[in-house]
């Protein structure tokens, strides 16, 4: 049974090297590499391909291009009136250029929570607990992180502040002594 299920994935790794076509799903943007360099990105629909045979021809990368949401974890900050604080977001956004997004960033979602966290935390610390609690937080926010996301050809739409609560955050560190 191993074999033949072996068999019929060479078959269909075989038949997707040789076809002239690929259909890049509605949801998706692609990006065809010729040889493994750019060649051209492509939208939804059919499109016309070389058949990568012996390692050579056209390979498609595919993004989602539809809009996602991504949650942070909560961290404890200190406003600038002394207030400590555990605030977490949830940021809307999309890619805008899949071939920054597919080839020149490592691991996109990481990046565009770390750097809607670090504005996050800027902007808390420089505030005081009664103006964390006001609207403009969001939109400073979602600004400062959408010129940062540009470069990597994502688009962020919106950040939410979800959870921000006054609450005195303890820490217990373990004992590292060594014996």
């Amino acid at each position: 049974m191993e074999v033949l299920l072996q068999f019929f994935t060479f078959l269909k790794d075989l038949w997707g090297d040789v076809i002239f076509w690929f259909v890049v799903p509605q949801t998706q943007k692609g990006v065809v590499l010729r040889n493994g360099r750019y060649l051209r990105t492509v939208g939804p629909g059919p499109h016309f391909k070389l058949p990568c045979i012996f390692s050579l021809g056209d390979e498609v990368n595919y993004a989602d291009a539809v809009t996602e949401t991504t949650e942070t974890q909560a961290q404890s900050l200190t406003t600038a009136d002394g207030k400590s604080v555990v605030v977490s977001a949830i940021i809307k956004h999309y890619v805008t250029d899949p071939k920054i997004y597919i080839l020149e960033v490592m691991d996109v979602k990481d990046a565009i929570v770390d750097i809607t966290m670090g504005k996050i935390k800027k902007n808390m610390m420089d505030r005081t607990w009664e103006e964390c609690k006001s609207s403009s937080l969001d939109n400073d926010i979602a600004k400062q992180a959408r010129a940062e996301a540009k470069k990597w050809g994502v688009y962020i739409d919106e950040v939410t502040i979800v959870n921000l609560a006054e609450i005195k955050s303890i820490r217990i560190i373990g004992n590292t002594s060594i014996v």
